[in-house]
């Protein structure tokens, strides 16, 4: 199974339906199809063998989604990295993944030519720009004028490598994961089913497609259902209620801070949004405060989920019919086996922390030139993922917080995520991030980094005796600090490597 099946599939039942739609224009499946034969065509013409790297610094564009399919077309192995990345990052992952082929904008080619200088790859860098290209460099619509569409493609095999996706390194060096075409299918085509898409539905894209996250939770499970999705680069909260009301969405996909701002935002008699009727959510918990709020403003649930890089990614799911249950993330997808077990991979019982283990067919072949740390995460075949986590009597899962991420007070444990959620209620409180700081006598303490709404008076005595009369002493936090604003990754993660750094 590959995802260029489905796309073939669609490109003959509804050859005329919208695919993708964005401000660069429109492509249908017939049309999206054919681009991506004349891409993976064009590879062959400089070169590009299967398994060779392509590598993308593209972002949420038609040119993005083109590569993708288009590589994945030719056998080659897509490598989408985050636009926004500089030197340090660059540094680490050209030489890692020694690409063919790269694809940037016109911004960041000077510094891609000054890191690639001495080296004897990639063999073609292209460039989307509209106002001509370096001599160094071919322009995007030149490369696709090299491709034929009726070039011939081996059909890559299930378990042969489709991807890689390197881990955000915000606790070390970036890894590359190997996603397979098989699992990718898989682990989309079986999402489609869990979420119950239909061709009808229009998917935005507004999360950084550069991530496996919104790649299968957006592009892949629209396109492998018949479904239309809409481009767009970058997130504004004005754009997307014209993108949602102009478009008539049905689904749309973000972290949890999204639909914070959606919330704050919403203004029922300005905004039209009576087609939606999906919301899902990954990237970090969604509040429970957030969670009845949102249903409590749109009639219907944010569908929260769990997943990682390493599986594809999707893992676990709240049921879109069904029980809800708030702060949980659901229960396993067909084809995923998720255990919770002690530091000697012991089974715990229900109620238990312990660290979440999965695995199932969509699971990656490994990490990229790293035989060790693929055996050190993935010991007896069961990934290990380094979240704390537990499960209920009905096998709905809870994440507790990342193992890195607990404080340790003198011998008791804290929770950031428990005194997250308490903070979440206090109607002076916009978002929170809670660390553990170095402390001389307890080892660590409490402190909690405070975005207040706007236009709301709060103290940090006020919030400390909130926590007093809700939490154990020793989870209160003792160090309050008000910012205007947390660091987020672009995928809407709360970067507490940073806020640890600040301390």
């Amino acid at each position: 199974m590959n995802l260029v099946g489905f796309l073939d599939y669609w490109a003959q039942e509804a050859p005329n339906k919208l695919a993708l739609v964005s401000p660069q224009g429109s492509l249908t499946f017939a049309e999206f199809k054919r681009e991506t034969e004349r891409f993976a065509s064009a590879l062959q013409e400089v070169g590009v063998a299967p398994g060779d790297r392509v590598l993308s610094l593209l972002p949420n564009s038609l040119e993005f989604v083109i590569s993708f399919y288009g590589t994945l077309r030719s056998g080659a192995i897509f490598v989408p990295v985050n636009p926004g990345y500089q030197r340090h990052d660059l540094t680490t992952i050209l030489p890692d993944c020694t690409p063919q082929v790269m694809i940037t904008f016109q911004e960041k080619l000077s510094l891609l030519q000054e890191l690639l200088r001495d080296l004897s790859y990639p063999k073609v860098v292209t460039v989307v720009t509209t106002d001509g290209s370096s001599p160094c460099s071919i322009s995007f619509s030149e490369l696709l004028e090299r491709g034929r569409e009726t070039s011939s493609y081996p059909e890559p095999a299930d378990d042969a490598s489709a991807e890689l996706i390197y881990t955000s390194g915000t606790t070390g060096i970036p890894k590359g994961a190997m996603l397979t075409h098989d699992g990718l299918a898989r682990n989309a085509f079986v999402f489609s089913r869990t979420m119950k898409f239909v061709p009808d539905d229009v998917s935005l894209l507004m999360a950084p497609a550069f991530h496996i996250a919104a790649q299968t939770c957006v592009l892949n499970v629209s396109l492998v259902s018949g479904a239309t999705v809409v481009i767009y680069k970058g997130w504004s909260i004005h754009r997307f209620f014209e993108l949602f009301q102009r478009y008539r969405v049905t689904y749309f996909f973000g972290p949890p801070t999204l639909y914070i701002q959606i919330l704050e935002g919403y203004r029922k008699e300005e905004h039209d949004l009576s087609t939606w009727r999906t919301a899902f959510s990954g990237a970090a918990p969604v509040p429970e405060e957030i969670f009845h709020r949102f249903q409590k403003v749109f009639g219907f649930p944010i569908i929260e989920g769990y997943g990682l890089s390493e599986t594809s990614p999707v893992v676990t799911h709240n049921p879109i019919e069904g029980p809800q249950k708030p702060g949980s993330i659901g229960c396993a997808i067909p084809g995923v086996e998720v255990r919770i077990v002690d530091d000697d991979d012991r089974d715990l019982p229900v109620g238990e922390v312990g660290e979440l283990v999965t695995r199932s067919p969509y699971l990656m072949k490994g990490y990229w030139n790293k035989p060790e740390e693929t055996a050190a995460a993935m010991g007896g075949g069961w990934l290990h993922t380094g979240d704390l986590a537990c499960v209920d009597a009905d096998g709905y899962y809870y994440i507790v917080d990342r193992k890195k991420d607990m404080i340790n007070k003198g011998g008791c444990k804290v929770y950031p995520r428990e005194v997250e959620e308490l903070l979440f209620k206090h109607p002076g409180v916009l978002e929170v991030a809670v660390v553990g700081v170095v402390d001389p006598l307890r080892g660590e303490e409490v402190k909690a980094y405070v975005v207040p709404k706007p236009g709301v008076a709060v103290s940090a005595r006020e919030l400390r005796n909130f926590c007093v009369q809700n939490l154990a002493s020793y989870k209160v936090p003792r160090y309050i600090e008000f910012v205007s604003d947390l660091p987020k990754t672009t995928s809407g993660k709360i970067l507490r490597r940073l806020l640890r750094q600040n301390r």
